[in-house]
């Protein structure tokens, strides 16, 4: 071969092949997928090393050593059940294919003989699944329960042996056709079931960032109260992990309406005062 001007022009044959001019996934794409995997709580450390070590292929010589410098496992509170990742496609595929699921269901105890105990005495839970939903980095199975004519929400590394029953169909399809799952998470605080109540709370300015932070915005009102505080009122699952939270903000927030609330609250930080009388 010859260029334009006649002079001969020769290739190394041991570089040619085909080369990708542009990238399935941008380098900052990549960094993300590996992030959200290091940081989500119901994936254990080994696998998310695993998977973390899939998406490093994905990039070039250049953005797999960035990958690798922030392929780390963060020193957090991670799930101990390895079948998590494979389980929740189960629960897809059941979805998908409008069948019910069974599994077991444990919370654990301080027993270092029995450190789980088993809802239901051990017995399945036969269930009709309709979502998963991922909440401050874990996983919920939200679905209905024939007995109970309700739907519950069930962390996802706390079940075991799920099984996709394929000659059952699902239930409670009529009661599932209006959910919002946004909303769903917002109105059961942190995951947990309460009734649902309004509620007036008066804050600090200062806390303004980490009350949005975690409740949004959305159907939630906010108001000016004074010039060093403002208020908060919504409808939320009112329970003791709500209290909780209120209580991470000291004295910086109170609960002024209605009366019933601010009752329940001063009963629930009795509770924890009388602790140490």
């Amino acid at each position: 071969l010859r260029d334009d001007f006649g002079v001969p022009v020769f290739y190394d044959s041991s570089k040619w092949g085909y080369y990708i001019t542009k990238p399935i996934f941008e380098p900052y794409e990549l960094r993300l997928m590996v992030d959200s995997i290091q940081s989500s709580k119901f994936i254990t450390q080994t696998e998310a090393q695993t998977i973390s070590q899939k998406i490093t292929k994905l990039g070039d010589v250049y953005t797999k050593e960035s990958l690798n410098r922030v392929a780390y496992v963060a020193d957090r509170v991670r799930s101990k059940n390895d079948s998590v990742v494979k389980d929740a496609d189960r629960i897809h595929k059941a979805i998908a294919q409008n069948r019910k699921i069974s599994f077991r269901y444990f919370h654990y105890t301080p027993s270092k003989d029995n450190p789980k105990r088993y809802s239901k005495s051990g017995n399945v839970y036969i269930v009709s699944p309709y979502a998963l939903l991922w909440d401050n980095g874990n996983y919920y199975l939200y679905a209905y329960l024939t007995e109970k004519d309700a739907f519950r929400t069930f962390r996802v590394d706390r079940m075991e042996n799920v099984s996709l029953l394929k000659e059952e169909k699902r239930e409670g399809a009529e009661h599932f056709y209006d959910f919002n799952a946004n909303e769903y998470a917002k109105t059961n605080f942190a995951m947990f079931e309460g009734e649902n109540k309004f509620i007036t709370i008066k804050f600090v300015n200062t806390c303004m960032n980490a009350v949005v932070e975690k409740i949004g915005t959305d159907k939630i009102t906010y108001k000016n109260f004074d010039n060093s505080h403002f208020t908060v009122q919504m409808r939320i699952g009112i329970n003791e992990q709500f209290y909780g939270w209120l209580c991470t903000f000291g004295n910086k927030a109170q609960v002024i309406e209605p009366q019933e609330q601010v009752d329940a609250f001063r009963e629930y930080v009795n509770k924890i005062t009388s602790l140490y009388d």
